[in-house]
């Protein structure tokens, strides 16, 4: 939201850079499509593109698939507030383990 006119090319870069180091992709919200393009125009497997259309779906595509030992980067916009989804994680799957960034 606050990349104003840069914002498509951004999705698509960050999208791109995604493909390239992740195994699964789960986008938020209709502005973040450019992400899911941009990671599937680099090569990613659609099929593991997942675009949730609110932080609610978001956890319930996450749930299932978070392991102990899985690193999950969450990158958005403050007006999207993921802090919130990071927050319900947290309390979900507990701390994260000894040595492990928060």
């Amino acid at each position: 939201m606050e990349l104003g006119d840069a914002a498509d090319a951004g999705h698509l870069a960050v999208g791109r850079a995604a493909a390239a180091v992740s195994d699964l992709l789960v986008t938020v919200g209709p502005g973040a499509a450019g992400i899911a393009r941009g990671a599937v125009e680099a090569g990613f497997d659609a099929g593991r593109v997942h675009e949730a259309e609110d932080r609610e779906a978001a956890l319930d595509v996450l749930r299932p698939r978070l392991r102990s030992g899985d690193v999950l980067l969450v990158k958005a916009s403050r007006g999207v507030a993921l802090d919130h989804l990071v927050d319900r994680l947290r309390e979900e799957l507990g701390p994260p383990s000894r040595g492990a960034a928060r």
